[in-house]
């Protein structure tokens, strides 16, 4: 017979009695199931925690998923008939970098949950739009879905932008389209900044979901291994997989509930 929770609990344990209830009982035995379900399941979300806490796995992932954007932008507006005037990504990553405050190598930027990494992205975008002649490949790449027009406008050096006036028209006219083009730009800088960040945030989430049912079915097999001594492969496979991938579905949605009870206990 297969060991249910109290065996489960101690997932480790080799002492299993003959006459523990499987999940093949019926109701009488649902609140074991339910407990191995969420014991297995709240084990999941600790090993995964202390990984995230302890292991540099969310900033190695968001780097290599930045670049790889960064990458195929470049390749975008550089186009495929210029190779000489072609964007280098990792000259754009650096002046990204730079102008968030950090140091090219260094992982602090990226070690922030995504929501807050885009947050200081958008900020350094900001502050990249001021000095456009200076950073005019790293716009290009942020804001390679507007029109050249726009584009050659912001990078080149802005004009005055003080309105007089005594100001001729054309001079106004300029300064009216340098304005109107730098909104533009800046609209799709947003946009593509809240694509990365979907992105990201997406590509993180079923990367912690598929560790978190990984992990819920070698628990759940490890709590059932005497029944794979016993040769009743079966009943040890079909109870593996029920209770390993409920938990491992149900581990993140535990951690988002305390993550948002201790974020309403500050």
């Amino acid at each position: 017979m297969l060991p249910t929770i109290p065996s489960t609990i101690i997932l480790f344990s080799a002492v299993a009695s003959d006459n523990q209830p499987t999940l093949s009982s019926r109701a009488p035995w649902l609140g074991s199931y339910l407990g191995a379900v969420v014991i297995i399941g709240l084990l999941s979300m600790v090993v995964i925690q202390m990984a995230k806490d302890f292991l540099p796995i969310r900033p190695y992932f968001q780097k290599a998923w930045v670049i790889k954007w960064i990458k195929q932008r470049s390749e975008m507006a550089s186009g495929v008939e210029d190779r000489r005037s072609a964007i280098c990504p990792s000259r754009v990553e650096e002046d990204l970098l730079r102008c968030a405050g950090q140091e090219r190598g260094r992982y602090y930027l990226y070690s922030l949950p995504i929501e807050e990494l885009c947050g200081q992205i958008n900020a350094a975008m900001q502050a990249v739009m001021e000095k456009a002649d200076t950073y005019g490949d790293l716009i290009r790449v942020f804001a390679v879905t507007a029109s050249k027009d726009d584009l050659e406008k912001v990078v080149k050096l802005p004009p005055l932008l003080a309105i007089r006036d005594d100001m001729p028209s054309d001079e106004r006219k300029k300064i009216e389209e340098y304005a109107q083009a730098r909104n533009h730009v800046a609209h799709h800088i947003e946009r593509a900044v809240d694509g990365l960040q979907i992105t990201i945030g997406s590509r993180w989430k079923i990367l912690l979901q598929g560790c978190s049912v990984a992990l819920g079915i070698l628990f759940a097999a490890l709590g059932v291994g005497i029944e794979w001594m016993r040769g009743n492969c079966w009943a040890a496979v079909r109870d593996v997989l029920s209770v390993g991938l409920v938990a491992g579905y149900l581990a993140p949605v535990a951690r988002d509930i305390l993550v948002r009870i201790q974020q309403g206990g500050r």
